[in-house]
């Protein structure tokens, strides 16, 4: 079913160069390392588009790896912007901890089983979250499973399907690669 959706002017913060994973086909793999945003910086940041947006996008990395977190999502709550986590869905139980009024999961997966990135070893955490498959040409056969094993498993809001742009092959996140699929095959 599409549904029509209304723009929402976002801001989004990378607010950390560390993962838990090193995904095939990561758009920020070629930023991946030790660098954290500070709260300094964070607030400086938020504070400077805070009347041209109404949500907050964390991402990373992994910003669930982020110790400020919390006190991240807490500064976007008082300045009354909502806020998106993106993660890969391995460190769902250090949310649990968070006040999460206002905000919302999402969870990007590779597969169903099988690839680095499957949603069968997303934690389980009793949180609503909304899906992100990663499509690619060797995960499309998985496609089916993850979207019934979302609804059934999870808590599961939504579930998007989008494609691997590689950018530190392409250098240009709207250029397809050898793993995306195009739309004629799509």
């Amino acid at each position: 079913e599409e549904v029509p959706v209304e723009g929402v002017n976002t801001l989004q913060m990378f607010i950390t160069n560390r993962c838990n994973l090193r995904c095939k086909g990561c758009f920020y793999e070629h930023k991946l390392g030790g660098k954290e945003m500070t709260m300094h910086e964070y607030g400086k940041h938020v504070i400077a588009h805070c009347n041209e947006i109404s949500k907050v996008i964390l991402m990373g990395g992994e910003p669930t790896l982020h110790p400020k977190l919390k006190d991240m999502i807490a500064f976007n709550h008082s300045l009354g912007l909502k806020t998106t986590i993106y993660t890969n869905g391995r460190r769902m139980r250090a949310l649990e901890e968070i006040s999460l009024k206002e905000v919302s999961i999402r969870v990007g997966i590779y597969g169903a089983e099988k690839s680095e990135k499957p949603l069968n070893k997303v934690q389980g955490a009793n949180l609503p979250v909304t899906i992100v498959y990663m499509l690619r040409k060797d995960n499309i056969g998985e496609l089916m499973q993850a979207a019934y094993d979302a609804e059934k498993s999870f808590s599961c809001r939504n579930f998007y399907i989008s494609s691997i742009r590689d950018i530190a092959e392409t250098h240009d996140f709207w250029k397809d690669n050898e793993s995306t699929i195009n739309n004629e095959e799509f």
